[in-house]
């Protein structure tokens, strides 16, 4: 779709509004920074969310219930915000990491064990994988992920299987991790299984995860 009030656009995501099932597109503005959402059954810019300073990196969309559903988006100054969708995209919790690089990726894992936590990751060598729980409009360090420190995964995927919750970690090339996120260990490292690098993954039907990267597709079972 077309916009003349769209400015240069970066990153993006569709998404369905859980209350009147109309699907929207948000784009990061790279003009302003801002996060603009458009109604896309008329084109109509239905908000402009302003906390970004920089070229927004990550935009997901999480439905925590029937009427609850959240933003996750992060920028290359490394902040991290949660909107609350259904409360006028008011704020729900920001980080503002301390990473040495960006916040390359990052996932929010909700109603986990009664709890909402989110996950972030620089794909830099040296720096963990690192998670938070949010609530209360406000965020507390959990911990580093075990094994990820010595990783460069520029690419994670939450991960449920038999009550146990892991993150599936993607490299440039020739590797892929699986961790768990709550104890300390590796559950799975697969080598040398794949030749380019990974472009989008997704889990299905929790277990197989499939991946697509430059030089065509794997679909790994994970079971």
């Amino acid at each position: 779709t077309n916009h003349s009030n769209a400015g240069k656009l970066s990153n993006f995501l569709v998404f369905n509004g859980i209350k009147d099932n109309i699907p929207y597109l948000i784009y990061n503005n790279e003009t302003n920074f801002n996060l603009e959402v458009m109604r896309l059954n008329d084109n109509t810019i239905v908000n402009s969310l302003k906390k970004h300073a920089n070229k927004v990196t990550v935009i997901n969309h999480y439905k925590k219930s029937s009427n609850i559903d959240y933003l996750l988006s992060c920028d290359l100054n490394k902040l991290a915000v949660i909107w609350d969708i259904q409360n006028n995209f008011n704020i729900k919790a920001t980080i503002q990491e301390q990473y040495s690089g960006i916040i390359w990726d990052a996932h929010l894992l909700l109603n986990v064990f009664n709890k909402d936590y989110i996950l972030l990751s620089s794909g830099k060598k040296g720096e963990s994988i690192k998670l938070y729980e949010f609530k209360d409009n406000s965020t507390q360090f959990v911990k580093n992920i075990f094994g990820t420190q010595e990783n460069r995964a520029k690419y994670i995927f939450p991960w449920e299987y038999k009550n146990k919750y892991y993150i599936i970690e993607c490299y440039s090339y020739n590797k892929i991790t699986i961790n768990n996120l709550f104890e300390d260990e590796i559950y799975a490292t697969l080598m040398d299984i794949y030749s380019g690098q990974i472009g989008f993954g997704f889990i299905y039907n929790k277990n197989y995860f499939c991946v697509s990267v430059q030089y065509g597709e794997l679909y790994l079972g994970i079971r």
